[in-house]
């Protein structure tokens, strides 16, 4: 149920498109520091959506004076496992 209320609900809102909402994903977990699933999976779906790799450790940097350098570090660490993925 929240799944559907999520992706059919807000994700499906008016006014940002999917890969802005990606990052804006992103960028939570990275803040959030324990939601690696949420945080991989949103990286990979960024990625079908055509951001590059550049761009998405660029929002995971941007978000070093809100979650702090060990947030981001591990974000950039499970970013970086969703990239050797993406390899194949």
């Amino acid at each position: 149920m929240t799944i559907e209320w999520a992706m059919q609900g807000i994700m499906a809102r008016p006014g940002l498109d999917l890969l802005t909402r990606e990052y804006l994903l992103i960028a939570s977990c990275t803040t959030l520091g324990h939601t690696v699933p949420q945080l991989k999976a949103h990286i990979d779906a960024a990625l079908k959506l055509g951001a590059t790799k550049q761009q998405i450790v660029e929002v995971i940097l941007q978000m070093t004076f809100y979650a702090g350098g060990a947030a981001v570090s591990n974000a950039l660490s499970h970013a970086k496992e969703v990239f050797e993925l993406h390899k194949s």
